[in-house]
């Protein structure tokens, strides 16, 4: 498919190169192949560039690590919240402390995943993605990854 043909674009904020490798994987293997293309920031500096030179969000879900090199997943959590309102914004890190999901859900994350992550699961992740569009063309999280996540936000 021509990559002019997509509608939906996510954006990956990872370091790790199999991480990036699994997911692109997984999304062509999953409802969400022929719609969404999957775009990736090697680093938290990259995705808040490639945002903020936006003025607003120009992806329909943002996936992002914690653990990033030169600015953290935390801080940039805090900064693309507000150009990103109404984008899912999904944590998919190695940690599960419970001070890393809590201040995340604190600071607008929709979902939290704790790596690593079955291909099964990725796959059922990006299918759930393309089940949930609404209307405006956004992706909205659905109630059972919130589920899913392993976390209940309070």
């Amino acid at each position: 498919m021509n990559r002019n043909n997509y509608t939906h674009r996510i954006l990956l904020v990872d370091d790790n190169e199999a991480d990036l490798k699994l997911a692109e994987q997984a999304l062509q293997l999953s409802d969400l192949a022929a719609v969404a293309r999957l775009e990736h920031a090697p680093d938290g500096e990259t995705a808040l560039s490639e945002i903020a030179a936006n003025m607003s969000c120009p992806f329909d879900t943002v996936i992002l690590d914690l653990c990033l090199p030169r600015i953290g997943g935390h801080e940039v959590l805090r900064k693309i919240r507000p150009l990103c309102a109404g984008t899912p914004i999904l944590i998919m890190t190695h940690s599960d402390n419970r001070k890393d999901i809590e201040e995340c859900f604190i600071n607008g994350a929709d979902a939290y995943f704790v790596k690593p992550i079955d291909f099964d699961q990725l796959i059922f992740f990006f299918s759930a993605l393309a089940k949930s569009f609404g209307a405006d063309r956004r992706i909205e999280v659905p109630a059972i990854l919130k589920l899913y996540s392993g976390y209940a936000a309070a």
